[in-house]
């Protein structure tokens, strides 16, 4: 389990796609970090989990004065668990590094490709410039830096894939590898911006070779991930990877400023939703008797990818880039072999087939 403090929602960008939206004018955005709340909720989490990664995120945490954020690492490394922090890069400074070198932290920057290609984040060249130089500053200073880009249409079609594979090969150059994730709209307002299913393999499949090329795909996500799915370590994979409850998002618990607890960030576009104790695991079982009937990696090595992509914004539907994950399973299991055998059926599109004994979409 991933747990995420989020001491401050405010951001100094607010990117065209965040699925942060729904906060940025709420209450919630206004609320100031409360260490005492954050770490007393934290505390609580470690006695009943154990150990799991703690990653400070936002908003953009960097908004917050350094003092804070150095109780908040001084904290994590005292009670034994490695500190990350997830930042749009935008903002760091010679102190904020010497602070991650002084805590040992992993810097994770929120960066979608060379500031030519990455405009839907924030829009600002200049920013984005500092972010991109930021990283090789950090990797010159020996912390350890990692990247979380968002694929869309901007940045990972036509020409601007070819950029952006030369991009990754560059950070590959100073040690840092990273995840590519998929733009997707919430709000209905950058729809032009969204790839396809067809467009996102396309993607990942170009970037896995432009990586493969020097030997680094396995170091990236989704293609890590999916290979340690092949080889029956799905569990140690991404949580999309692995089943998933939207509302209680087993794989990642989220502390507001004032150490409210909540749900997985994505899930923010329905509103914050307080957590449950416990939590549901319908979706497989509606999976297995519709969308992914017959599939040759349900169960084993996708489970229908993460809810909050479902086909027409609905959780109990297979992921809208089911393609996508398909085509790059199918190239990787060439290099390693699943662990079990996969049935010969087909994977049916959705609303081929019925829903089998959930005739009702499980509404009940």
């Amino acid at each position: 389990m991933t747990i995420l403090l989020m001491p401050s929602l405010s951001c100094n960008l607010r990117c065209t796609y965040c699925f942060e939206r729904p906060v940025w004018e709420s209450e919630v955005a206004r609320l100031r970090c409360n260490v005492d709340a954050i770490t007393s909720v934290l505390e609580k989490l470690v006695m009943k989990y154990g150990r799991g990664s703690v990653c400070i995120h936002g908003g953009e945490p960097l908004t917050l004065p350094i003092s804070e954020l150095e109780y908040l690492f001084n904290y994590i490394r005292g009670r034994g668990l490695s500190p990350s922090i997830q930042t749009n890069g935008t903002m760091i400074t010679e102190r904020h590094i010497e602070l991650f070198k002084k805590y040992n932290v992993h810097v994770g920057v929120s960066v979608d490709g060379p500031p030519e290609i990455a405009r839907l984040r924030g829009g600002d060249v200049v920013l984005l410039r500092q972010a991109n130089d930021a990283i090789a500053r950090m990797r010159e200073k020996g912390v350890s830096v990692g990247v979380l880009c968002v694929l869309s249409k901007v940045n990972a079609t036509g020409e601007a894939l070819d950029k952006l594979c030369n991009w990754a090969r560059w950070l590959n150059s100073i040690g840092v590898s990273g995840r590519f994730l998929t733009m997707k709209d919430f709000f209905g307002i950058s729809e032009e911006f969204e790839l396809t299913s067809d467009e996102m393999a396309d993607a990942w499949e170009k970037l896995y070779y432009a990586l493969e090329s020097i030997g680094a795909a396995d170091n990236w996500s989704p293609f890590h991930d999916l290979i340690l799915s092949l080889q029956g370590r799905r569990k140690d994979a991404v949580c999309w990877l692995n089943e998933c409850d939207p509302f209680c998002t087993q794989a990642c618990h989220v502390i507001l400023p004032d150490g409210t607890e909540t749900i997985c960030d994505r899930a923010f576009f329905m509103g914050l939703l307080l957590r449950p104790e416990s939590s549901m695991n319908i979706r497989q079982q509606i999976l297995a008797n519709s969308d992914c009937r017959g599939c040759r990696w349900f169960p084993d090595y996708c489970v229908g990818g993460c809810p909050l992509d479902g086909e027409g914004g609905d959780w109990r539907n297979k992921s809208k880039w089911c393609k996508a994950i398909d085509r790059m399973l199918t190239i990787l299991s060439k290099r390693h072999p699943p662990t079990k055998p996969t049935c010969t059926g087909y994977s049916p599109t959705h609303g081929d087939i019925p829903h089998g004994d959930f005739t009702d979409h499980a509404d009940r």
